[in-house]
Formats: structure tokens, sequence, C-alpha cells
């Protein structure tokens, strides 16, 4: 439970940084990805590569958990577009096959029509979703930015002697 709060903590702190809307979005769109995914060889597999991207890895986390907790919903729907890909696009039955004879591949589970079905659906979504992302963390800090910036209890917290001297200590350019 601290850990939760602590990446909640985290996400603020990345909302409010001086970091790229563009890393921002992408952790959101990778989040949303990963959260997709069941948790299995192919989820992890996914993570670890993911790790290597330059992209905010709290809000990636928060939007996993996020969306981990409204994907059980669109299973039976996810479980069709799998079965569509896997069992009814003949031409697509070569491809499986040299995939499956591959080796590790068939240890990620794409021959499961929801892990397929969530795989390839989230990478179609994962497009609109950083677009979405990108648009909304900059409404939120256009708006929200000045209006905690001008609170009176943030103000009064900048001042403080011993904030300022761990400002100063922790970003020594400011």
């Amino acid at each position: 439970m601290l850990w939760l709060l602590n990446e909640f903590r985290k996400l603020l702190i990345a909302l409010h940084s001086q970091q790229s809307l563009k890393q921002l979005a992408f952790g959101i769109s990778l989040g949303f990805i990963l959260g997709c995914l069941p948790k299995g060889l192919l989820f992890y597999t996914v993570f670890i590569i993911l790790l290597f991207f330059d992209a905010n890895k709290a809000i990636a986390i928060f939007t996993l958990f996020l969306v981990t907790l409204f994907v059980p919903i669109f299973d039976p729907l996810l479980m069709k577009v799998g079965h569509f890909f896997l069992v009814e696009v003949d031409s697509l039955q070569p491809f499986w096959q040299t995939l499956y004879n591959t080796p590790f591949v068939p240890f990620t589970g794409f021959n499961n029509t929801l892990i397929l079905g969530s795989f390839l659906v989230s990478l179609v979504l994962s497009i609109p979703v950083y677009f979405l992302a990108k648009f909304l963390l900059k409404r939120y800090r256009e708006s929200m930015t000045e209006f905690i910036n001008k609170h009176p209890l943030i103000q009064k917290f900048k001042h403080l002697k011993w904030v300022v001297f761990l400002t100063r200590f922790l970003n020594p350019e400011i």
C-alpha cells in the first residue's frame, strides 16, 4: 500500500515537473499497453523492453494499475479480436506457424485468443491514447499549474527556510 502511495506521489511530481509532455504522454501510452495485457510472460517481456524507453515510469505504472482494473470488462471483445486474427484470417496462418516454431515466442502465449486480442487492441489504441494524453496533460498544466502556484499555502510553503535550503541543495541550478 505504501508503495502505491509513493507511486501516486511520483505521479503528482511528474505532472508538475519540467518533463516534456511527450515523455508523460508516452508513459501513459506504455502503461495502457501493459495494462491491457494479461499478466504472463508476454507482459513481463514487454515490461522489460519498455524500461529502456524514455518515458515517465511513474505515470506508466499508475496507468497500468488503472487500466488493469477496467480491462476484464472487455475480455469477451478482446477474445473475439484474437480469435478473428488467429483462426479466421487464413492469410496469417503461415505467420502464426513461423512464430510458433521460433524459439521463446510460444512461451509468450500469443496463440491464446485473449492474449493476442489484448496485445493487438492495445497497440492500435495506444496511438490515440498518446495524443489524447498529450492534449489533456497540456490543458492540465495550463490550468492547474497557475492555480497551484498562486495558492496561499503553496506560497507560504515555498518561503520556508528549510524548503528553500533543500531546493537549492538538491537543484543547484535554481
